[in-house]
C-alpha cells in the first residue's frame, strides 16, 4: 500500500510537471514532498521487513533502513530550503551529507546481502573466500569506475567544466553521486551473475532502483557541471522511485535455500562456461580496455592525456593490480585446500579409519616392495601377523563403541614397540600385521609386543586383559616364487599355530607345520576390517 501509494505520487508529479499542469511552486512543493515521503516509505519498509528474520536476510534489510533514514533526513534539509525558505540550497550542504551516506549502508547492506548461509549454520574454512569476494566486488566497481571517469572526462566532462567553471568542492561533489551508483551497479550486476537461489527477485528490486538513481545524480552532475541553479522536478524522478524500488526489494519473499557466492557455476552441455560467468570475470576490464584504447588513439593523433587523466589512470592500474593479488591468494588457497584434501584422500586410500594404522592395501604393497629388494640385496623379509584373544568378549559384552575404543588403544602399544621404519598394519577384525626392517630384532620385538599386551587396558571405567596370539615368519631372500600372498598364508599358519599352544604366545613359521600356505592366503588377502 505505501508503496502504490509513493509510485503514484511520482507518476503525478512526472506528468504535472511534464506537462506544466501547475505553476511552478506549487509543483515544485510536490516534488519535494513526494521525494521526502518516498524516502519515508522506504525507511519503514525496509525496517518493517527486518522483523522476524534473522542472520544476513535481517541484518541487509536494517542497513538499508538506516540508509534510507539518513537519506530522508536529508531530503528534510532539501525541502526546507525549497519549501519554507524559498531558496535554492548551497552547493554543497547538509542535504548532500544525508544523500551520500545513504549510499555507504546501501554498500555495506549489499556486501551482507551476498552472504546467503542459514542462520546458526557452522562457518567453514572455505566460506573464507567470501570476505576475498566482497573485497573483488568492490575493487571491480572501483575499477569500472575510474575508467568510466576517465572515458567520460576526456570526451565530454572537462570541456563543459572549463566552460561552466563550478567551484571545485560543488563539482566533487556532484559528481560523487553517479560515481558511487556506478560502484553499487556493478556490485549489484556481479552479485547477479552468481547463484543466490532465493535473492533474484530482491537483487532485480534494488538493482531497478539504482538505475534510476543513477540516472537523476547524472542528470543533477549534468546540471550542476554546467552551471544550472535550478533543478527541474522532472530530473527528481528517480529520487521518488529509488526508495520504492527498495522498499519493493525488502518486501519481496525470499527463499531460504542457501547457495555460496563461490559456489560452482552451472556449466553447458559442452562444458563451456555460461555467458552470465564471462561477463562476470570480463566485467571490470572491458570498460578499462576501451578506456585505454581511446586514450592511445587521441595520443596517437597528438593530443596528449591531461594529469587527471594519468593520475586517475594510474590509481585504475593500481586498482588492477590489488585486484589481481587478491585473486591470486585465493588461488594459492584453493590449490592449497586441493593439496590438503589429495593428502588426506591418500591417507583415507592407504590407512585404516579407525586405528590410523596402515590398512591392508598399503600394508601388501610395502610387502611387496620389501620382497623385491630382498631378492637384490641379500636380506631376508620378517613378517609378524598377530591376532587378538578374547576381543570377542570385549566387543560383545561391552559394545562396538568399547571394542572400537579397545582397537585403538592396542594400535598405540604395538607402534610404540616397533621402530618408525616398520609398518603396522591392521589386516582385518582383530588382525594386525607387522613388516620389520631388520631381522635380528624379530624376536625381540615379538616378546616386547607380548609383554605390553600383559598390562590391562582400561576400557569403560573397567580393566581388560587381551592377549595377541603372533606367528613370525623369516624368508629366505634366495627363494623363488616367494610372494606376500605366500608370507600371510606362513604367517597365518604360524599365528593359528600359537593359538593352539595356548593365547598370548609367539609361534615361528616351520615347514614342519604341514599346512599349505595357499589354502590360507586367500582369506587374507580378501578380509576387511571390522
Amino acid at each position: 500500500m505505501v508503496a502504490a501509494t509513493a509510485m503514484s505520487s511520482a507518476f503525478v508529479v512526472v506528468v504535472l510537471a511534464g506537462f506544466k499542469l501547475l505553476p511552478p511552486v506549487p509543483v515544485l512543493a510536490l516534488d519535494n514532498l513526494a521525494q521526502l515521503s518516498a524516502g519515508t516509505a522506504g525507511t519503514l519498509c525496509c525496517f518493517w521487513s527486518a522483523r522476524g528474520r534473522h542472520g544476513s536476510d535481517r541484518k541487509w534489510r536494517l542497513l538499508m533502513g538506516v540508509g534510507w533514514g539518513i537519506w530522508t533526513l536529508g531530503q528534510i534539509v532539501w525541502t526546507w530550503y525549497h519549501v519554507v525558505l524559498r531558496a535554492q540550497p548551497p552547493q554543497p550542504s547538509l542535504a548532500d551529507v544525508g544523500f551520500l551516506a545513504m549510499t555507504v549502508f546501501v554498500l555495506v547492506a549489499l556486501l551482507v546481502f551476498s552472504d546467503h548461509r542459514q542462520p546458526g549454520s557452522v562457518v567453514l574454512p572455505m566460506d573464507r573466500r567470501l570476505t576475498r569476494a566482497r573485497v573483488v566486488l568492490v575493487l571491480d566497481g572501483l575499477i569500472v569506475v575510474g575508467s568510466l571517469f576517465i572515458l567520460t572526462w576526456t570526451t565530454v566532462m572537462e570541456s563543459m567544466v572549463r566552460a561552466s567553471s563550478p567551484s571545485p568542492l560543488a563539482f566533487a561533489v556532484a559528481i560523487a553521486y553517479p560515481l558511487i551508483d556506478i560502484v553499487l551497479l556493478v556490485i549489484v550486476v556481479m552479485l547477479a551473475t552468481i547463484r543466490l537461489v532465493g535473492r533474484r527477485l530482491p537483487l532485480a528490486f534494488i538493482g531497478l532502483g539504482m538505475i534510476t538513481l543513477f540516472i537523476s545524480d547524472c542528470v543533477f552532475a549534468y546540471l550542476i557541471s554546467a552551471g544550472v541553479k535550478e533543478i527541474p522536478p522532472l530530473a527528481n524522478f528517480g529520487y521518488i522511485t529509488a526508495p520504492v524500488l527498495f522498499a519493493l526489494a525488502a518486501l519481496a519473499p525470499a527463499s531460504a535455500v542457501p547457495v555460496a557466492m563461490y559456489a560452482a557455476p552451472p556449466r553447458r552441455a559442452d562444458g563451456r562456461l555460461p555467458v552470465v560467468e564471462w561477463v562476470h570475470v570480463l566485467m571490470p576490464y572491458l570498460p578499462l580496455v576501451l578506456t585505454g584504447s581511446l586514450i592511445l588513439v587521441r595520443t596517437a593523433f597528438g593530443s596528449a592525456p591531461g594529469p587527471l587523466e594519468i593520475y586517475l589512470g594510474l590509481v585504475v592500474i593500481a586498482l588492477v593490480v590489488v585486484r589481481q593479488l587478491v585473486t591470486l591468494v585465493e588461488n594459492m588457497w584453493l590449490l592449497d585446500r586441493i593439496r590438503q584434501s589429495q593428502r588426506q584422500l591418500e591417507h583415507q586410500a592407504f590407512h585404516d579409519s579407525l586405528t590410523g594404522l596402515a590398512n591392508r592395501v598399503l600394508f601388501r604393497d610395502r610387502l611387496d616392495h620389501a620382497i623385491h629388494l630382498s631378492a637384490r640385496r641379500g636380506h631376508p623379509v620378517t613378517l609378524l601377523f598377530a591376532d587378538l584373544d578374547d576381543f570377542k568378549i570385549v566387543n560383545d559384552g561391552l559394545g562396538h563403541a568399547a571394542g572400537d575404543a579397545l582397537l585403538r588403544a592396542i594400535a598405540d602399544r604395538l607402534r610404540s614397540c616397533v621402530r618408525s621404519t616398520d609398518t603396522v598394519a591392521r589386516l582385518g577384525g582383530d588382525e594386525f600385521g607387522i613388516l620389520l626392517d631388520e631381522a635380528e630384532r624379530a624376536d625381540k620385538i615379538a616378546e616386547r609386543l607380548l609383554e605390553a599386551l600383559r598390562v590391562p587396558f582400561v576400557i569403560s571405567g573397567e580393566q581388560h586383559l587381551v592377549r595377541a596370539s603372533i606367528g613370525l615368519v623369516h624368508a629366505d631372500p634366495h627363494e623363488r616364487g616367494l610372494t606376500a600372498d605366500v608370507l600371510l598364508g606362513r604367517a597365518d599358519i604360524a599365528m593359528y599355530s600359537a593359538k593352539r599352544h595356548g593365547k598370548g604366545t609367539l609361534v615361528t613359521y616351520e615347514p614342519a607345520l604341514g599346512v599349505t600356505p595357499s589354502v590360507v592366503a586367500p582369506r587374507l588377502a580378501g578380509s576387511t576390517p571390522a
